[in-house]
């Protein structure tokens, strides 16, 4: 897949995503990453089996500094 993209903010939201995957995934989960083409545009998605997003946090996920909560393990964001 070839793709025409600010390098810098790619891995900049590739980076956040993973992290927080693996930061809200207890030891022995899972975490993938796809990557595919889709009409002309690149599909990444990231599941893992952590606690997951609320639905209604859903609509904030790309504010910045948006968080679920405020849980003192979490204290680095996420």
């Amino acid at each position: 897949i070839r793709l025409l993209a600010d390098r810098t903010r790619i891995v900049q939201v590739l980076s956040n995503l993973l992290n927080n995957a693996a930061k809200y995934t207890e030891q022995g989960g899972a975490i993938l990453l796809r990557v595919t083409g889709r009409g002309g545009q690149v599909e990444i998605e990231v599941r893992d089996t952590g606690i997951g997003i609320p639905g209604e946090m859903l609509d904030r996920v790309w504010d910045m500094f948006a968080q679920v909560g405020a849980a003192l393990e979490r204290s680095q964001g996420g």
